[in-house]
């Protein structure tokens, strides 16, 4: 770097930008969602509507991330998307809603949900003093303190044998 002296207190210095690197490329919109087809959890750019039917399937309606990928295009010319995978997601009548009963009114305690190996459907409520309730013959609480708490008798895994797993447990002392 040279120095040059203007005037007296009064430096100018040169600056060497050859070695910056580059900025980001761009990359557009990114669109995160469900598509019929295509490469999953893997950002792809995409350039033309053409390029997008050909790498992601054409839109059907089915899903808005399709359309909205497709109107992004013709704006702008350049989006990136992300497709999703495994999105069936939770079916509500799939889903056992557990319910305490007391004084101060009846308070929604906790979700089960069937796993892998099986589902439960309904709702059920527990006793207002014990805290206990059984469903398909097993006994458990919604009370954390108790042996048989929701989590300890039906499991947190989707992927557990017990049949249901506790999706959401609003935990009661």
């Amino acid at each position: 770097m040279a120095e040059k002296l203007v005037s007296p207190g009064v430096f100018t210095r040169e600056n060497d930008l050859s070695y910056i690197a580059q900025g980001v490329g761009a990359i557009g919109g990114a669109i995160v969602g469900p598509f019929k087809q295509g490469p999953a959890f893997k950002p792809t750019i995409v350039t033309s509507p053409s390029e997008l039917e050909d790498i992601f399937g054409k839109a059907d309606g089915t899903y808005y991330t399709e359309l909205t990928a497709q109107n992004y295009l013709r704006e702008t010319g350049l989006v990136t998307v992300a497709r999703v995978g495994g999105i069936g997601g939770y079916e509500d009548d799939k889903a056992t809603l557990i319910f305490a009963s007391s004084s101060l009114g009846t308070k929604l305690v906790g979700v089960l949900h069937g796993s892998s190996t099986g589902a439960f459907t309904g709702s059920t409520f527990s006793d207002e003093e014990s805290g206990s309730f059984s469903i398909d013959g097993r006994l458990a609480s919604v009370y954390a303190s108790s042996n048989e708490s929701i989590d300890d008798v039906y499991g947190v895994s989707p992927l557990g044998t017990k049949g249901a797993y506790t999706y959401g447990y609003f935990k009661m002392l």
